[in-house]
């Protein structure tokens, strides 16, 4: 049953954060990790005192429920744990403490064991703090991410530095042929525009959402238990009408309904960056 309530408590935390970084940010592509948020956010939850107003909070917005913080650590801790041979999947937790502030030996302990995140003492107002943390993430992501803090985040009077890095590079199990891409247009929230578009015809998981006026693909990644599933308005929906919809819509509901056909995939080949702040965000989610 904690499994069952953890899971669901992570579900309903990226989706309500989604909701909000969607208001926040209307008309852009907005690319996040619900999990490296709520884990950062977990390790605080650690350093709270259980039953005090602030555990309740932290619980209330980060959708934990009524679980302790023990149990909170042991879900994140067998989660952290299935990806740690994952050659495709890089995680690092990190967490800095000011050089001579001392860290509740409990605290330690528990990051240590369960987020595979051991305190680290760091001078906050040298010049080299940032570079020592970007290097640090470095080493723990195989040189995969770089520069994650910014020369002028951390300061003199910075206390306590939370860091999480997640990077994911993956094949498909199903490859698109790059002889098969070519230029056609992509209908996004304005006017069509010209993009490359991958294309493959083959054998996936789809399911038809006439509740939600939508439809579900599920396109898995080879060396590892991972997928991207993709939801598509119907022509007569759009975006904006289908994120309302994703409270109702819970992945285990979506994977139950999937059914392997044989379906022509097109998907543009794009990049995208996102940034956000926060702050504001914890407090509406809250």
């Amino acid at each position: 049953m904690k499994d069952a309530e953890f899971a669901h408590g992570l579900e309903q935390f990226a989706i309500c954060l989604h909701d909000h970084l969607c208001r926040s940010n209307p008309g852009l592509n907005i690319i996040y990790s619900p999990l490296s948020i709520q884990i950062s956010a977990a390790m605080l939850r650690m350093g709270t005192t259980e039953g005090s107003a602030t555990a309740k909070e932290m619980n209330e917005g980060l959708r934990f429920g009524g679980l302790v913080a023990q149990e909170v650590a042991e879900s994140f801790g067998v989660v952290l744990k299935s990806y740690e041979q994952c050659q495709v999947l890089k995680m690092a937790n990190g967490l800095y403490v000011m050089k001579g502030l001392q860290v509740d030996e409990q605290f330690g302990h528990i990051l240590e064991q369960k987020f595979r995140s051991k305190p680290m003492e760091i001078d906050f107002g040298s010049e080299q703090a940032a570079s020592i943390v970007n290097k640090w993430v470095e080493s723990q992501t195989n040189n995969l991410i770089k520069d994650i803090i910014g020369p002028r985040l951390l300061t003199k009077d910075s206390r306590l530095c939370l860091v999480n890095g997640i990077h994911f590079k993956g094949e498909w199990s199903i490859r698109f042929n790059a002889r098969d891409t070519q230029e056609e247009d992509f209908f996004g929230s304005d006017k069509p525009s010209r993009v490359r578009m991958m294309h493959v015809c083959e054998k996936f998981f789809f399911a038809e959402l006439p509740k939600f006026e939508a439809t579900a693909l599920r396109m898995n990644y080879s060396a590892c238990n991972l997928a991207m599933i993709i939801l598509l308005p119907d022509e007569k929906s759009d975006l904006t009408s289908l994120e309302k919809k994703l409270s109702d819509i819970s992945l285990e509901a979506l994977s139950s309904a999937m059914n392997l056909e044989k379906v022509d995939v097109k998907i543009p080949s794009f990049t995208a960056e996102f940034q956000q702040e926060l702050s504001q965000v914890f407090m509406s989610v809250s």
